[in-house]
């Protein structure tokens, strides 16, 4: 987030460089690559280009990409552009974070209506419930998040109130998503760390997409980086 160009370099019409964790990037015929210099768009075939895939457990991968003085276009595309390309990014990996761990928690529920022991449906454990309701506040918590930051986005706000949003947004995201699908593993028992029960398959996601576009780390300090100039506006 802080320096998306990274240590890559354009000179001349050529690129030198690396990108790492390129997500779905073996089916790519291309790649929009940032640099201090601006974008450059650099064909997968191209000479100079060396693209590593490297497995994610949730069944999909990353891609690093290596560039050797490879031969690229250069594109008149501003940094505001490119910037609030990010933000639609990490918004968008918020909302699919939701929808997985919303399918987890439903899971879960289920679960705890139906699974007996001692002579009756652990859903009716009290220590089980309130586990219950505190994921389900997260969840409440992180869809108000969610909608604020697209309702602000597409209200056309100022830039500074729209990457605060959306780094709130994200933040809430990353920590929420590896907080319920976690529990929801511990809440179905020892069945819930087995590769045939399908609850860890959320867990898996949510491990992979948690820092993508952004830490909550990252994003909360860039939060607090914009906090004083929407005070002083």
């Amino acid at each position: 987030l802080e320096a998306a160009e990274g240590g890559t370099r354009l000179h001349n019409g050529k690129v030198r460089g690396r990108k790492l964790c390129i997500p779905m990037a073996a089916s790519a015929d291309g790649f929009l690559v940032s640099t201090p210099d601006g974008l450059a768009l650099v064909d997968a075939k191209a000479p100079g280009v060396k693209l590593e895939i490297v497995t994610t457990q949730d069944g999909g991968h990353f891609g690093h990409l290596q560039l050797d003085s490879a031969p690229a276009e250069t594109l008149p595309l501003q940094a505001q552009a490119l910037a609030d390309a990010l933000d639609e990014a990490a918004l968008g990996t918020a909302a699919y974070l939701l929808g997985a761990a919303e399918q987890a928690f439903a899971l879960t529920l289920e679960y705890l209506r139906t699974r007996k022991q001692f002579g009756q449906t652990i859903g009716n454990f009290q220590a089980l419930q309130h586990r219950a309701v505190d994921l389900k506040l997260q969840l409440a918590l992180w869809r108000a998040s969610l909608d604020a930051a697209a309702a602000t986005c597409d209200a056309g706000a100022p830039a500074t109130q729209r990457r605060a949003a959306v780094s709130r947004a994200k933040a809430r995201a990353a920590d929420a998503a590896l907080l319920v699908t976690r529990q929801a593993v511990q809440l179905h028992g020892a069945i819930g760390y087995t590769d045939e029960c399908d609850v860890g398959l959320y867990l898996r996601k949510a491990m992979t997409l948690a820092n993508l576009y952004g830490s909550s780390d990252q994003h909360r300090r860039r939060y607090d980086a914009c906090m004083p100039r929407l005070a002083s506006a």
